[in-house]
């Protein structure tokens, strides 16, 4: 297999392949998956009474940019936040002024998801053209793009930033076969690690592990998905959550701490489980949201979270939430691990609320930062 795969080749009709390739399933090893409790039988999380975060007297909401913002990093070559929005402008942000800079043009439109290398000085981009996925890969520095296999599915960095894990979509005899791929990020050293049945997974691979990494298919609220765990070293696979309908997940940096939502059978009644994955403990948390509108600090004892202030009853979840059929208003809610409980920041009536996504804490947790669900602005909300 050419050595320089990530240098792009033409795709024939892999989109109706992989339609195909679904039905193509991967005996997995379940002896090592990891149960969520019956809802039932869930410890769940206190909501303390009055324990609300009285931050009104500092709570102060700045609208950083009015783009359509798809993603945002903190930059350590930089020092910076960097943000991308969906009209293809790479923006440069001073963490001290929030100031804001354009540095880098990409020339593409309908940009829909980036993947940074740990240190952010490259990453992945994923935009649709003509209906069609299609990607490259980005260096900060050179300001160099290289066009992307159209075969890769997702793609994601390791910690160390020396390598990228591909989900590779390959036909073969026209049936598809999908593999998972490692390569260095320039394309060299590229080796399949293991046949894989989930063609248009997502990958997730903690900072704080360099020797395992994690894979799930797209959640839909009426249908289950498992979660499994990816051993880098030899490619073994194994189920890591038991299924679940509309199950989506997110790891802490260090890789020790797992947020999972999902739903029943009808898509309905969200739920948000922590896991603790040093001491395979686990609890469902007395707040409804998605994982990706949370986040974990610094210290990863505290997540912060925004939670709909009302779901609709009939409600998909999380497909309507991603169809952009719900409008609705986010509650700021802070858990605690250790004290298991939950509280409620509250906020000067000049704080409108907001549908957020894609929550970030600062490192100090003075602050967070998000994207508005409804019309992509990049927000900061000052709570300390």
């Amino acid at each position: 297999m050419d050595r320089k795969k990530i240098i792009i080749i033409s795709s024939v009709g892999v989109g109706a392949l992989i339609l195909v390739g679904i039905l193509i399933y991967l005996i997995v090893p379940k002896n090592a998956s990891i149960e969520q409790p019956a809802l039932a039988e869930s410890p769940e999380a206190s909501v303390p009474s009055g324990a609300n975060l009285n931050l009104s007297q500092n709570s102060v909401l700045n609208e950083i940019l009015p783009a359509n913002i798809v993603s945002f990093v903190w930059s350590d070559m930089d020092q910076k936040f960097v943000a991308i929005s969906s009209n293809g402008f790479l923006y440069s942000i001073n963490p001290n002024d929030f100031g804001v800079s354009t540095t880098t043009n990409f020339d593409v439109s309908n940009i829909i998801k980036v993947a940074w290398s740990p240190d952010k000085s490259k990453a992945l981009v994923y935009y649709s053209e003509n209906n069609i996925l299609k990607k490259f890969y980005f260096d900060v520095a050179s300001q160099n793009i290289t066009p992307l296999n159209d075969q890769i599915g997702d793609a994601i960095f390791s910690p160390k930033g020396d390598q990228i894990l591909y989900v590779f979509n390959q036909s073969q005899n026209n049936v598809l076969k999908s593999f998972l791929s490692l390569s260095n990020p320039d394309g060299t050293k590229w080796k399949n690690i293991a046949t894989f049945s989930i063609p248009d997974a997502l990958l997730y691979w903690p900072s704080g592990t360099n020797v395992r990494a994690y894979a799930t298919s797209p959640a839909s609220g009426l249908l289950s998905n498992s979660v499994y765990s990816i051993d880098i070293k030899n490619g073994s696979l194994q189920k890591f959550l038991i299924g679940q309908n509309g199950q989506q997940i997110k790891l802490s940096s260090s890789g020790n701490g797992l947020l999972s939502s999902f739903v029943d059978s009808r898509g309905r009644s969200l739920q948000l489980f922590y896991k603790n994955l040093q001491t395979n403990s686990g609890v469902l948390l007395p707040i409804k949201t998605l994982p990706e509108k949370c986040s974990f600090d610094a210290t990863e004892e505290n997540i912060f979270c925004a939670v709909p202030n009302k779901i609709s009853s009939s409600a998909i979840m999380p497909d309507d939430y991603y169809g952009g059929r719900l409008n609705y208003a986010d509650s700021l809610w802070v858990y605690n691990i250790e004290s298991n409980s939950a509280s409620q920041a509250t906020f000067s009536e000049s704080v409108a609320p907001i549908n957020i996504r894609a929550l970030e804490v600062s490192f100090d947790s003075s602050y967070i930062i998000f994207i508005s669900q409804k019309d992509g602005k990049l927000f900061r909300l000052q709570i300390r």
